[in-house]
């Protein structure tokens, strides 16, 4: 439509007003704006519906820019509204403004991390001190000072401390600056700005009254133990870890720590909240980078003669009432960096635990502590192979404590435990365990028509369907190759497989077990 030959048979009238004109050009042209507006503002809507169906990429920056440009959209439509029928739509300005405010507070709700001491003994903490402690030494903290359950003695170096850190050199804005240039989409991007800021953190300095804090946890940690020359375990414990999201895996542990090297690790742990895996796990579910808050743990290390997981519930079918044992000689690591085919037991719980199955796995090398700090690979004794990691009456022990913490908790739970060499057991970790709910009406067929069966044994970590070309890795490298859709077969789980998983239809590996970090 040609709106100025319009305009042009009515001036010729010597009736028209001289504003006329104008009215109509301003009203013309918020209708057209009107109906841009509402085009833009349903494609950016149905653009978010779209991510959110689950197959593509996206983190919380994505969903703030968006929500920014529909609720200048939508203020822009009220306008043209009101200037189409002045004072007409006005009520809508209010009703436009309660729903922004209410988007922006859950977008941009701040976590507020306590001030107070920068290290903390065990022995004080519980459940809710999430904020100050991190997820995993709240809680190991509640099922020892609250359930009486066994775990080594030693102290979290806090969130406050964690603050004190990152502010120091204006480390925090050094970090946010790489991050907010991140393609999450892009592997090789990931892996630069994951590296850089690794690097930035590693080589920081540690302030001087955090120095001395751990300093002089360590000197109590000494008189009351009476060990002169003690070596700890070095463990992350986010704010979000081990809560509705596991991180399982994503952070950095180190074992086997001597006194004078706990606050290098320390910035170790700290540096690991960037990995790669662990900033494409918290992007995609929905963390903000302030959000990502890391306190550190440090625990006397056992020396262990087994290790392993126990679910209190089996993680595919939540009806099946029997605890599941993952066990192996040595260090628990192996079970949960799935390099080891563990030993497996199935437990009933009531009245009383009855080991109802066992399946013992050959193994023939173990994890073990050495004197220079470093873990070693060793052969299993001779002795010892072919025999269960676990004897019976430790596997009914760990097991009443496995149900004390689920009826603790109301929830079922995934437990990391060690056996010292005394045979004393003790608990170092407990979180949620993620449970599959099953569809009833879901039939699968055990073969298909035309195709062989080439595995028909083995353990499910995630029931499910999924059929693409099959992507053998021969080298982590090659995971930024990973094709969409393609079947990822391995020799052994790895947390580091997070980063595809959005794009693999299934997961096969040679070596691992349904307690690993990759199965959470």
């Amino acid at each position: 439509m040609d709106v100025s030959k319009i305009f042009g048979k009515f001036s010729r009238k010597k009736q028209q007003r001289p504003s006329l004109r104008k009215t109509f050009m301003n009203k013309y042209s918020a209708f057209r704006t009107l109906l841009i507006e509402n085009n833009r503002v349903l494609t950016l809507i149905a653009d978010m519906q779209e991510k959110h169906s689950g197959e593509y990429l996206f983190d919380k920056q994505y969903i703030k820019a968006n929500s920014k440009e529909i609720a200048l959209g939508v203020k822009k439509i009220i306008d043209c509204l009101n200037e189409l029928s002045p004072e007409k739509y006005l009520s809508l300005y209010n009703a436009c403004d309660t729903a922004n405010k209410e988007i922006e507070s859950l977008l941009l709700s701040k976590i507020d991390i306590p001030a107070g001491e920068f290290t903390i003994p065990l022995a004080n903490l519980n459940c809710d001190m999430c904020l100050i402690a991190g997820g995993k030494f709240a809680h190991l903290g509640e099922i020892r000072n609250r359930l009486g359950i066994p775990t080594p003695d030693g102290f979290v170096i806090s969130s406050h401390a964690f603050k004190k850190f990152t502010a120091h050199s204006n480390l925090i804005t050094h970090i946010n600056e790489f991050l907010s240039s991140l393609d999450i989409s892009s592997l090789d991007d990931l892996n630069r700005i994951s590296d850089e800021i690794q690097k930035l953190i590693i080589g920081s300095e540690i302030p001087d009254d955090l120095r001395n804090a751990v300093t002089a946890s360590v000197e109590s940690y000494k008189q009351t133990s009476g060990e002169q020359h003690p070596v700890f375990a070095i463990r992350s414990s986010a704010i979000f870890e081990d809560g509705e999201f596991s991180f399982a895996g994503q952070y950095a542990t180190f074992l086997f720590v001597s006194e004078t090297d706990i606050l290098q690790k320390y910035k170790e742990v700290v540096a690991s909240l960037f990995t790669p895996r662990a900033i494409f796990y918290y992007k995609t579910k929905g963390f903000s980078d302030e959000e990502m808050v890391m306190a550190v743990g440090v625990l006397r290390m056992v020396d262990a003669k087994a290790g392993g997981v126990a679910y209190t519930r089996d993680p595919n079918n939540a009806e099946i009432d029997h605890i599941t044992i993952n066990s192996v000689f040595g260090l628990g690591k192996s079970v949960v960096d799935g390099t080891v085919s563990p030993d497996l037991f199935l437990v009933s719980r009531h009245p009383e635990p009855v080991i109802k199955e066992r399946s013992i796995s050959l193994q023939h090398t173990m994890l073990s502590g050495h004197s220079n700090g470093q873990i070693r690979t060793v052969d299993v004794p001779d002795d010892l192979k072919g025999r269960q990691s676990l004897n019976d009456n430790l596997i009914k022990q760990i097991t009443h404590y496995a149900v004390a913490m689920e009826n603790h908790y109301g929830t079922p739970q995934d437990i990391e435990w060690v056996i010292d060499q005394d045979n004393k057991p003790y608990i170092i970790q407990t979180r949620p365990l993620r449970v599959a709910k099953l569809d009833e009406e879901i039939h699968i067929p055990r073969r298909l028509e035309g195709y062989p069966l080439l595995i028909d044994k083995g353990v499910i970590a995630c029931r499910g369907i999924g059929a693409g070309k099959a992507f053998v890795l021969q080298d982590e490298e090659a995971l930024k190759d990973f094709p969409e859709g393609a079947v990822l077969v391995a020799k052994n789980t790895s947390t580091k497989f997070v980063t595809v998983m959005n794009k693999a239809s299934a997961i096969i590996t040679d070596v691992g077990g349904v307690t690993g970090h990759m199965a959470s």
